[in-house]
């Protein structure tokens, strides 16, 4: 059985925006971006700037990860 192990910090930044951080071991430090209308996002540059602003702050550039940590951590212990 596969454990993932991780902490997390919150932080709602505005109205229908929630930051999460997580540390999860063996795997790093990864910044989820919870947003209820992505049709804000889209329009409001100061919120673009404010989340890159936070992923950057905890060393990780903005990109798009769509696995959950379990695969991936299966898909780390599986390769050379």
């Amino acid at each position: 059985m596969l454990q993932i192990r991780k902490q997390r910090w919150s932080f709602r930044i505005r109205e229908g925006v929630t930051v999460c951080v997580d540390e999860v071991d063996r795997l790093g430090t990864f910044v989820e971006v919870e947003i209820l209308d992505h049709e804000v996002y889209d329009r409001d540059s100061q919120l673009r700037d404010e989340v890159e602003w936070i992923a950057r702050s905890v060393g990780r550039p903005p990109k798009l990860i769509e696995l959950a940590y379990d695969r991936m951590l299966l898909m780390q212990e599986s390769s050379p």
